[in-house]
């Protein structure tokens, strides 16, 4: 009856064997890197749209992140419109792999994708397998100016705040209220597009919240062009 309590002592002095100690593991996200310069970009997640001309570098690789910092190793599994296994038993843990932290570099083909890694308590893929982490995210190659089917104008009726922004929160507030969902086009001052999606509303409001932190890493002139039910509009942001 006294070896419980023996190991409880022992592991709350940090005396008790590695093979003897249990820690969840778990990949808990995704980074773009740039390949170019060993940089990360971007987290990247699920629902993703990245446009390929906005990128500093076609010479990306993605690095997964895991609790703890250090697994025995990660499992890659990439498809869609290229497709790749790889199994990274040192950090960082790359999908196309790196030599001492100098990322190998992948021009990603458009298109649609599906990225699983696992995480493993040993070496090689072995061991007891932690979460795994899910995600789907595209790439695409959008060059020059984007028009409107219905070319909308600077709405003064719109207004954001704050404006200029320090982190790429917004907040607009509608001159009536919406509800269901809104279309998003954000743009850059010369019209060549950044980024698209859609914000869900659920109930019917006047104010709709924005967050371009991960589109808008630059500080700039930007619009953005909501598009919904009885909503057609353009409006000037400012990132600083």
């Amino acid at each position: 009856m006294k070896a419980p309590a023996t190991l409880l002592l022992l592991a709350l002095l940090g005396y008790l064997p590695a093979s003897a100690q249990t820690t969840p593991q778990a990949v808990t996200s995704f980074v773009l890197v740039n390949a170019d310069t060993d940089l990360d970009i971007m987290p990247l997640v699920s629902g993703d749209s990245i446009n390929l001309v906005q990128m500093p570098t076609r010479n990306l690789n993605i690095r997964a992140t895991t609790t703890p910092a250090a697994v025995g190793s990660v499992e890659f599994s990439l498809t869609g419109a290229d497709t790749r296994d790889q199994t990274e038993s040192l950090a960082p843990y790359a999908l196309f792999s790196d030599a001492g932290g100098d990322y190998n570099a992948w021009t990603p083909a458009v298109g649609k994708y599906s990225l699983t890694a696992t995480p493993y308590t040993e070496a090689g893929g072995a061991g007891t397998a932690g979460t795994a982490l899910t995600i789907t995210f595209k790439f695409i190659n959008r060059t020059g100016i984007i028009t409107a089917q219905a070319k909308p104008t600077v709405d003064r009726g719109l207004q954001a705040y704050p404006n200029p922004s320090a982190d790429g929160h917004y907040q607009v507030v509608l001159p009536e209220a919406v509800q269901g969902s809104v279309h998003y086009t954000l743009l850059s001052a010369v019209g060549a597009l950044v980024a698209e999606g859609t914000v869900p509303v659920a109930q019917a409001t006047t104010l709709l919240p924005l967050d371009f932190s991960r589109q808008l890493p630059a500080a700039g002139l930007y619009y953005v062009r909501l598009q919904g039910k009885k909503l057609n509009a353009q409006l000037k942001l400012v990132r600083r």
